[in-house]
């Protein structure tokens, strides 16, 4: 019984450690900004500069991202959005060598860096979503399977006991 309980509260404190720390996001006004000085229909995803639907601070590895960055774009500063995409422009940046500027293709509804389509549905989780949305239903989820699990060896262990 004591292991059992042990077991149970080791579960609730790392579900609690989960749910309370923030998402490694990076800039998540970013996407809008983009939209917004761009006059896009949608925000363009974080996969436009990262390699994960989250971004993540120090984790721009796409070619649109370097270019972005080389252009002035700061981590967190709003301000550096619209004048690193207005030198993207000037410089007729393309990213994938596709013959269409950057900033063009994404006017297009296309990705900069030519590996997906940005008329594809919107992400609900993510740098251009709601803060620790998915991370934190993915706590939820872990924790009702961690108990589940423990119920189950629980009534297992009587049953044993039982017979």
């Amino acid at each position: 019984m004591r292991s059992s309980v042990r077991v149970l509260l080791t579960m609730v404190a790392g579900a609690s450690l989960l749910l309370s720390a923030p998402p490694a996001l990076a800039s998540p006004f970013f996407p809008d900004e983009v939209r917004a000085r761009l006059g896009l229909s949608a925000a363009p995803p974080c996969l436009i500069c990262h390699d994960s639907l989250r971004g993540g601070l120090g984790t721009v590895v796409k070619p649109f991202g370097r270019a972005m960055i080389a252009r002035g774009l700061v981590v967190n500063d709003r301000a550096t959005v619209g004048p690193a995409l207005s030198k993207m422009e000037a410089d007729n940046v393309d990213s994938d060598h596709d013959g269409t500027p950057d900033i063009a293709a994404l006017r297009a509804g296309r990705d900069p860096n030519g590996l997906f389509d940005l008329s594809a549905p919107p992400v609900e989780y993510g740098c251009g979503a709601t803060f620790g949305r998915a991370p934190r239903d993915g706590a939820w989820v872990a924790l009702a399977t961690m108990a589940g699990a423990l119920l189950r060896r629980r009534r297992m262990r009587r049953a044993d006991r039982s017979s």
